[in-house]
C-alpha cells in the first residue's frame, strides 16, 4: 500500500490553500463553548427524522501567521459568535469535513507521522487516527480556487457517516481508498482500474462513489462510479476530453463536472441527468450550447434543493474572476460577484439563496456571504486567514 502526505502551501503565507463529514491514538480534548440552538430539523445523514432541535453553524479553518497554527472555528450563519473548536494536540488541520449526522468531523492533521486522516467524535470529545501512511505519497484534493497549489475537499463521507473516501498515491498512479471510522488504520482500496484516480465523492443517498480516472499523461480522463458492490460504471467517455471536479446533486440523480473542451484551453461547467443521460453545458444562452467561450470554470456545487449550480470561472482574455450560478429549470446563468482584482474560492451554500465564499479583497483570505437575489457581499471574518467553510449541523 502506498503511503501519503498532504502537501500544503501557504498563501502569501496562505492564499495557496484556498469549494458548500481503538488503535491510532485517542485523547480527550477540551469542549467548545458558545453553542446556541438555532433551528429545528433533522441532522441528516444516518440520523433519520428527528424532532430534536439541531444547531447549524459554519465550520471553517483559520491560520495564524504568528503561531503557524491552522485550527477549526465555528460561527453563526450571520458571522457572529466566532468560537474556536479546541481539538487537543492538533495545531495544523486541513480538509475538515463534518459527517452527515453531525457526530464527527474528519480532517487531516500533522500530529503524528506526517499528515494523516483523523476523526473527532463530538459526543465523547475524542480524536482517532484513521490512517498510518508514510510521508512519500500525497492526498489528492479538489482545487477550489484559481491558484493551482490551493487545496480543498480531500475527504468525502458516506451518507450513513461510517466511511470516508479519499485518493492517495503519487501521480500517475493514485488510487481510491475508503476507511471505516470504526475500524481505524485499515483503509481499503476500492477502485479497480489502473488509471490515475482522483476526486472520489460518495453519493448523498447510497454507497456509490464517483471519481475521475486519468491516463496517458493526463491528456484525457473519464468519470466513473463505483456501485455498492465496488463495480465500476463509466459515466462519460471521450478520446480527447478531460473531466474533473465531479459533484453529486443532493438527490443523487444528477452530477455536475468540469470538461476541458477538445482543441481548446476552455474548461466548461456541465451537468448530467443520470436518468436520461443528457449532458447540458452551463451556458448563458438557452438553446445554444457552448456559446460561452474563453473561460476556465472550476468546482461546481449544487444548491440544497438541487435546482442551482454554483461555480468559479475566469475569463482568460481579461482575467476577470466570477462566481456564477446556473438555474437548471430556467437555463439561465447569473453572476453573484466578479472582479479583476479579487480571487474567489471555497464555495459553500448556506441555503438555496445564500452562499459563503473566500475572497482576498482586503488582503489575505477572509470569508464573505452573499445572497443571489441582491448580492451585496458581507465580510464575516477579519482576523487571520480563514478558509474552507462548510455547514456543521448537529444535535447538542
Amino acid at each position: 500500500m502506498k503511503s501519503i502526505v498532504l502537501k500544503l502551501f501557504l498563501i502569501g503565507a496562505l492564499w495557496n490553500l484556498i469549494s458548500c463529514a481503538p488503535p491510532g491514538g485517542m485523547e480527550t480534548s477540551k469542549k467548545s463553548s458558545g453553542t446556541s440552538i438555532q433551528t429545528p430539523g433533522n441532522t441528516g445523514g444516518g440520523s433519520g427524522g428527528s424532532s430534536t432541535q439541531t444547531v447549524t453553524k459554519i465550520l471553517f479553518e483559520s491560520y495564524s501567521s504568528q503561531t503557524q497554527a491552522r485550527t477549526l472555528f465555528t460561527m453563526d450563519l450571520d458571522g457572529s459568535n466566532i468560537t474556536p473548536l479546541d481539538i487537543l494536540g492538533h495545531t495544523f488541520i486541513a480538509g475538515s469535513e463534518p459527517s452527515p449526522n453531525g457526530e464527527y468531523i474528519a480532517f487531516t492533521s500533522n500530529k503524528e507521522n506526517g499528515m494523516q486522516i483523523w476523526v473527532w467524535n463530538k459526543k465523547i470529545n475524542q480524536t482517532t487516527r484513521l490512517t498510518n501512511f508514510a510521508a512519500t505519497d500525497k492526498f489528492s484534493c479538489v482545487i477550489s480556487s484559481l491558484d493551482p497549489n490551493n487545496i480543498d475537499h480531500c475527504l468525502s463521507w458516506s451518507p450513513d457517516s461510517t466511511k470516508i473516501t479519499f485518493s492517495v498515491g503519487l501521480t500517475p498512479d493514485r488510487k481510491i481508498y475508503a476507511v471505516d471510522i470504526h475500524q481505524p488504520l485499515i483503509p481499503t482500496q476500492v477502485n479497480q482500474y489502473s488509471y490515475d484516480n482522483t476526486e472520489p465523492f460518495f453519493a448523498p443517498n447510497n454507497q456509490r462513489i464517483i471519481y475521475v480516472g486519468m491516463y496517458e499523461n493526463r491528456t484525457k480522463s473519464f468519470l466513473f462510479s463505483l456501485n455498492e458492490q465496488n463495480q465500476n460504471q463509466q459515466y462519460t467517455s471521450s478520446a480527447t476530453d478531460y473531466f474533473e471536479n465531479p459533484s453529486w446533486a443532493p438527490q443523487g440523480d444528477k452530477i455536475a463536472f468540469i470538461k476541458r473542451l477538445a482543441g481548446s484551453n476552455d474548461k466548461k461547467a456541465m451537468w448530467d441527468d443520470l436518468n436520461t443521460g443528457v449532458i447540458t453545458p452551463l451556458d448563458d444562452n438557452p438553446g445554444a450550447p457552448q456559446t460561452r467561450t474563453g473561460f476556465v470554470d472550476r468546482v461546481p456545487a449544487w444548491s440544497p434543493n438541487g435546482q442551482k449550480i454554483l461555480f468559479l470561472s475566469t475569463e482568460t482574455s481579461t482575467r476577470r474572476n466570477y462566481i456564477h450560478y446556473y438555474d437548471i429549470q430556467s437555463l439561465r446563468l447569473s453572476s453573484v460577484v466578479n472582479s479583476t482584482i479579487e480571487q474567489y474560492g471555497d464555495l459553500c451554500w448556506l441555503n438555496d439563496d445564500k452562499i459563503i465564499y473566500t475572497s482576498n479583497k482586503f488582503g489575505g483570505a477572509h470569508l464573505f456571504s452573499a445572497t443571489l437575489a441582491m448580492p451585496q457581499p458581507k465580510q464575516l471574518t477579519t482576523v487571520n486567514q480563514n478558509l474552507h467553510p462548510t455547514l456543521f449541523r448537529y444535535t447538542p
